[in-house]
């Protein structure tokens, strides 16, 4: 199954290309100066008498996370300043406010504020902005969600699939794919947040659609 993913030359920006994720993501620990991936319970008990923290991804099917998909990241710098009530609409060149925020930073042209942060519908939520744009197989969904590992005390990423939207299908190699524009939903946790550009955002992978999987109860004696 085939990913592919474009830069949106409407935005006047200059998109992080994604990566794949690694099997090393948060499961580095530094010790004596020297970075270690345990891989044994032997190995855990040597290393956490030196210092070893024992992280999440230590477990194996933890880390098998994180063989699926690719890493977004923000395209610039974004500043996010959080009020206690809404406010109405008003963009002046430094900034824009709208509902619960002021935006400002690095300038985007295809977003409401005019800067790579925007508001959304008026809520407790800001989407970021990517300027990339992925083309998924007709007949999966796009998944984005956090990336695992990676404690963030700042923004809180929501999970979302995309299976369709008004852009389109387009036909690739005999194939049909529908377009997704990778913009990252975010619920601040601080007052003000600063997301500087090569920031990683969240991760994207394709996933069936609910109606391809179905789940049985099977009477099983298990010993």
């Amino acid at each position: 199954m085939q990913l592919f993913f474009t830069t949106d030359n409407r935005s006047g920006i200059e998109p992080v290309l994604p990566k794949k994720l690694s099997s090393e993501v948060g499961s580095l620990n530094r010790i004596d100066g020297k970075y270690y991936i345990s891989h044994s319970w032997r190995e855990k008990r040597r290393l956490m008498a030196k210092g070893y923290v024992v992280q999440p991804s230590d477990c194996p099917p933890i880390r098998n996370l994180t063989k699926y998909g690719y890493q977004i990241f923000s395209a610039g710098l974004s500043i996010i300043e959080k009020h206690n009530e809404r406010r109405e609409r008003l963009t002046t060149n430094d900034c824009a406010t709208c509902g619960f925020y002021t935006h400002s930073g690095d300038k985007c042209q295809i977003s409401d504020s005019q800067f790579l942060s925007s508001w959304l519908a008026n809520s407790e939520y800001v989407k970021v902005i990517t300027g990339l744009v992925f083309l998924c197989p007709v007949g999966y969904g796009l998944y984005q969600g956090a990336i695992p590992y990676i404690e963030n005390t700042h923004y809180e990423v929501l999970s979302a699939i995309e299976y369709s939207n008004s852009m389109g299908t387009y036909n690739i190699a005999g194939n049909k794919y529908f377009m997704v524009e990778a913009n990252v939903v975010i619920k601040p946790l601080k007052n003000k947040i600063i997301i500087e550009r090569n920031t990683p955002l969240a991760i994207i992978y394709p996933v069936l659609r609910p109606s391809e999987i179905m789940l049985d109860f099977i009477d099983m004696n298990i010993r």
